[in-house]
């Protein structure tokens, strides 16, 4: 396990061009730094991509921008800054065939359903605080037109994923290729 800023090194010294798959688990208390960050975005042969570790929704612009090989994309944690995440942050990697995405505040509006590929989406433990400054759910979650398997968990404990069920209804209504749904609740 390699804290923090010592990541970026090691990742530097990789063959970006050659190295296709990559799963970094940890990278301290800190979180992903500006350095490590950068490393990660060099390496543009990449086609699957796991970070289980804190970064921010201002990250993810720069990480991911060069990374347009992904066809599959896993983030673990996004530390709160009061930021949510746009769906657009994802739009340009239209080779991405699975996304899984938790503990990540997504904002309102389009940038999924420009993912033609994408067949399956995980949505474990959206995260969405309660308190008065936090992003509000998405006032609309259009989906990937070829989405198949949908995985979402809402905690029916708070308003908030109530409301996020009330707008996914009328998306999952359109979503004609969706084969497979799980959804895993939480209530009282």
């Amino acid at each position: 396990r390699a804290e923090g800023a010592a990541l970026a090194p090691l990742l530097l010294a990789l063959p970006g061009g050659q190295l296709t798959e990559m799963s970094i688990q940890d990278a301290g208390a800190e979180g992903l730094d500006q350095a490590t960050a950068e490393a990660v975005a060099s390496l543009t042969g990449l086609h699957s991509l796991h970070l289980g570790m804190d970064c921010t929704a201002q990250q993810l612009p720069a990480l991911l921008g060069p990374l347009t090989q992904l066809t599959r994309l896993s983030l673990g944690r996004l530390a709160y800054t009061g930021v949510a995440v746009s769906p657009a942050a994802f739009s340009h990697l239209t080779s991405l065939r699975e996304l899984e995405l938790a503990q990540i505040d997504l904002a309102a509006g389009p940038g999924l359903e420009r993912l033609t590929q994408l067949t399956r989406l995980w949505v474990r433990g959206l995260w969405l605080p309660a308190h008065e400054d936090a992003p509000q759910p998405a006032a609309e979650l259009p989906l990937p037109p070829a989405l198949a398997y949908l995985n979402v968990y809402l905690d029916f404990r708070s308003p908030l994923p109530q409301l996020l069920a009330a707008q996914l209804a009328p998306a999952l209504a359109m979503c004609t290729t969706l084969t497979e749904l799980n959804l895993r609740t939480a209530v009282g």
